[in-house]
């Protein structure tokens, strides 16, 4: 208490005066709480001397009491940009905070119970500043400090107002404000250090320095990125409502939960219930996974019932899942888009649909939302419209506050998966169908005009606010919670090892700093940790590819490819590289292994000419393993007359050692597309395995032993123009006549992807088979098209050859007649892109088809002539 009277008297709050005519002072009273720390454990008791504020009368005592404050959704833009950048934030808090601020009403308080002056017991004391209890303490204190920075150099966000930034230079520090808590950072550590001191000779402050706990939420701040989390509140509200020692649940709300009003259910106990859903609610700060569950029960307060049971399955999901928070990563980018999607008239009671949306920077989740919409919808499109305008109106508030980071967009990505939605937006007629929908949901459309959101559709399992709107199975919802960016960041102990175990301390563990082998997050760890360097080294990583690094200088590109711990790199002038072969020797241990010789078991050979790749040492391995190395060549891996099924006469083999010769050989496809048919063929029949199929088998390997030294052959000098072939058999498999599709696709004359695949499904015809097969071949050229847009490539129209005339026309024809309407709707994206102008489909006679040797066998003579006359330059023969 003494304490708390020094802080008035040092701030000058008050001056003790006699009161005036009329005087109706407030009273005061003192405040007795614990303060604790993130443990939990006491740090301090405290007093606090308050005003009776509920006595103060508005025109009176007061006029205005507002006073901003940080929303979340701004502080975690904050630890995005700050992760992003590379900086780590920092934390101040100011002690007394409300007595610094003046207040420019007359306002009189009694003096302190069992402080009254002996001899001027009568007296009240005048106020020069606020203090705790007073309506506008709020409103003065923030006065207070917005003018202390704006005299120091700071500007104040244009939409945030809590938001303060300082630059010096290149420099700029950047502070949040939420009442007394200041969270502040930037890249220049002595800039934060010259604020942090500024603030000291200004205030009394307590620097509590890198920031570790804010307003309840957890932070963890490293070099590959930040974590924020709630696990300690999670254990509190587990033990509060008595669910410690209930039984885990996988999902926070089952796909067969209905909530309704249900009057005839069992009342239960209405403020135990809204003590539930307000805890719950604040959990969904770092938690968005549980959003949907608790926004639904939440609907329920007035009168709960059976909606007391949906409660207990978050509870219950909360238990599996403690550690569970948000991931921002370090470098990423910091790009920014939205999702929206709506259900339709999913409430039970008033047919309302519910709305969710959520809006991340680059792959961190920012802000999200699950709400019911205000009013019915009349058809689906309505409700993914109004979804869409929700979500628009929540991007522009983040651009806006965005814009004084630095950072400008052009057009922002909106996903939509509702292909009538996006229409209506774009459409500027009001036509039967909308006009009725509310005008203040039209302003997406205006913000489309303009060029500030770009509605793009995107197919429902790639919708990330699905989650946000109903109840899904483990798979989707554990899948859609990764994505956004919702992980465990855990804390592990192992035991000392074994022969090693300390004398003194035989009983301790050892707590991991970093991963270890065996764990099964240390890949995820060492990625990360790699990522973050090179991405501060300025490197730019793949916008596909995620292994792939490129750093630009002036007219020279290092392109650096990660697998695990082996890193493949390199570039001309060779200074390049030297540079960043020393630097990775200075941050980690490495072994620098000079030219790529051997790399994941393919042996390679560049020379000037260009590069062979094989693996002639592990074909003669594989040879010898299986006891094949004495056995006559074959000219072919399979026979033209050879006609593979179940054999279920047949005498069965080893199973062990038939799965271990097709694994063999499908990792020697990597580099012979010439046995990938026959390998695929045999690969069917590992269950249950025969001899016929054995044989099989090893006439592959008698092939081999014909052919060890085939390798594939990478001109230099070629040109590095995109192409794909694409063919398909018909109803060629003896057990359940579903086809096989074959597709290779080629840079110039280098053949960098092929595949034999058995199709799903059966097709009704050849037509049908090749449209598939093309289908397949087209996903994978736009996927090698994004990859090589990273190294500068560009591509207009890619050239896709079949030999079937008829399923060109299929894909080229938009309508969906009797023939192909049964085709599934995942084929047909082949006509989008044709009709997008990717793709070009251009007929090639059978003969120059090079996918031939993916779907079917051939003779000595055939097979001798495709591999001299198609494939020259793509594989060369050395004997």
């Amino acid at each position: 208490m003494h304490e708390e009277l020094e802080n008035f008297e040092r701030n000058h709050v008050w001056d003790l005066v006699d009161p005036p005519p009329n005087c109706h002072p407030i009273g005061t009273k003192w405040v007795f709480k614990n303060k604790q720390g993130e443990n939990g454990m006491v740090m301090r008791n405290k007093a606090r001397l308050v005003a009776q504020g509920f006595c103060q009368k508005e025109g009176i005592d007061y006029e205005k009491t507002f006073a901003p404050v940080a929303r979340l959704e701004a502080i975690r833009i904050l630890l995005v940009f700050a992760a992003s950048k590379g900086f780590k934030l920092q934390q101040m808090d100011v002690k007394s905070a409300f007595l610094n601020g003046f207040i420019e009403e007359e306002v009189y308080v009694r003096q302190p119970p069992g402080f009254e002056s002996a001899r001027f017991s009568d007296r009240v004391y005048k106020l020069r500043k606020a203090f705790y209890g007073l309506k506008q303490a709020p409103r003065a204190w923030y006065a207070r400090l917005k003018s202390f920075l704006l005299k120091s150099g700071f500007v104040m966000g244009s939409v945030d107002k809590t938001l303060f930034l300082l630059s010096r230079g290149d420099d700029t520090l950047i502070g949040q404000i939420y009442v007394d808590d200041i969270i502040f950072g930037g890249s220049s550590h002595a800039l934060v250090s010259s604020f942090a001191e500024q603030m000291s000779r200004e205030f009394k402050m307590s620097l509590m320095g890198e920031l570790q706990f804010f307003l309840g939420l957890q932070i963890k701040q490293g070099l590959d990125g930040t974590f924020v989390h709630q696990a300690k509140y999670t254990r509190d509200i587990l033990k509060k409502f008595n669910m410690g020692d209930s039984k885990p649940m996988t999902t926070p709300m089952s796909t067969n939960t209905a909530l309704d009003a249900y009057e005839d259910g069992e009342a239960v106990d209405q403020k135990e219930f809204r003590g539930m859903i307000g805890s719950l609610l604040y959990l969904t700060a770092t938690r968005p996974n549980i959003q949907f569950a608790v926004c639904l029960c939440a609907r329920y307060q007035a009168s709960p019932r059976t909606s007391l049971l949906g409660l207990l399955t978050v509870k219950r999901y909360l238990k599996f899942t403690l550690e569970l928070g948000l991931w921002y990563s370090s470098g990423s980018s910091l790009s920014l888009r939205g999702f929206s999607d709506a259900d339709h008239a999913g409430c039970r009671i008033d047919r309302k649909s519910t709305s969710g949306t959520c809006q991340l920077l680059g792959t961190s989740l920012v802000s999200w939302s699950s709400r019911k919409q205000a009013s019915v919808a009349l058809s689906t499109t309505e409700a993914e419209y109004v979804a869409a305008a929700s979500c628009c109106s929540q991007l522009l508030w983040m651009k806006a506050t965005l814009s004084d980071f630095g950072l400008r967009f052009g057009r922002i990505p909106l996903l939509v998966d509702s292909t009538s939605a996006i229409p209506v937006a774009k459409n500027l007629v009001l036509h039967s169908r909308t006009k009725h929908i509310d005008v203040r949901f039209h302003f997406l459309r205006d913000h489309y005009e303009k060029g500030d959101i770009d509605l793009i559709h995107v197919v429902s399992a790639n919708q990330l606010a699905d989650i946000f709107i109903k109840p899904l199975e483990f798979d989707a919802f554990t899948c859609l919670r990764g994505e956004l960016g919702v992980l465990v960041e855990e804390e592990v102990y192992v035991r000392q090892p074994p022969g090693f175990e300390s004398a003194k301390f035989p009983d301790q563990v050892y707590k991991l700093s970093k991963a270890l082998y065996g764990l099964k997050q240390a890949p995820r760890a060492w990625y990360a940790r790699l990522k973050c360097f090179l991405l501060k080294s300025g490197f730019v990583m793949g916008s596909v590819d995620k292994t792939l690094f490129l750093l630009s200088r002036g007219g020279d590109t290092l392109i650096v490819q990660i697998y695990v711990d082996d890193i493949i790199f390199g570039v001309l002038p060779h200074a390049l590289v030297s540079s960043f072969a020393e630097q990775m020797s200075r941050e980690f241990e490495m072994s620098l292994m000079g030219e790529l010789q051997f790399f994941l078991g393919l042996q390679i050979k560049q020379g000037l000419e260009g590069t062979f790749i094989h693996q002639a040492k592990y074909t003669r391995d594989i040879l010898k393993k299986f006891n094949i190395d004495d056995s006559k060549p074959m000219t072919t891996p399979m026979s033209t007359n050879m006609a593979l099924d179940a054999d279920e006469d047949g005498e069965a083999v080893d199973q062990k050692e038939f799965r271990g010769m097709i694994g063999s050989l499908l990792y020697l496809t990597a580099t012979r597309p010439d046995i990938q048919f026959a390998v695929c063929l045999c690969a069917r029949y590992q269950a249950s395995s025969r001899t016929s199929h054995c044989q099989a088998v090893k006439r592959i390997f008698r092939y081999l032993k014909f052919t060890p030294e085939l390798r594939l052959w990478y001109s230099s000098g070629s040109s590095l123009s995109l192409r794909g072939f694409s063919d398909a058999d018909h109803a060629s498999c003896r057990i359940d006549r579903k086809l096989t599709s074959g597709t290779c696709q080629l840079l110039g004359t280098s053949l960098i992807s092929w595949s034999s695949r058995k199709q799903a499904s059966v097709s009704l015809s050849t037509t049908e088979a090749e449209y598939i097969a093309a289908a397949s071949c087209c996903s994978q050229l736009l996927w090698m098209k994004a990859t090589l847009s990273d190294f500068g490539l560009r591509f207009g129209r890619i050239p896709l050859l079949v030999d079937s005339t008829s399923a060109i026309s299929v894909a080229k024809n938009p309508i969906l007649h009797s023939r192909t309407k049964h085709i599934d709707v995942r084929f047909h994206f082949l006509r989008d892109y044709y009709e997008k102008g990717d793709m070009d489909l251009i007929h090639v006679a059978t003969q120059n088809q090079l996918e031939r040797l993916q779907v079917e066998g051939f003779d000595n003579a055939l097979i001798k002539g495709e591999i001299e006359s198609q494939w020259t330059g793509l594989i060369a023969l050395l004997v």
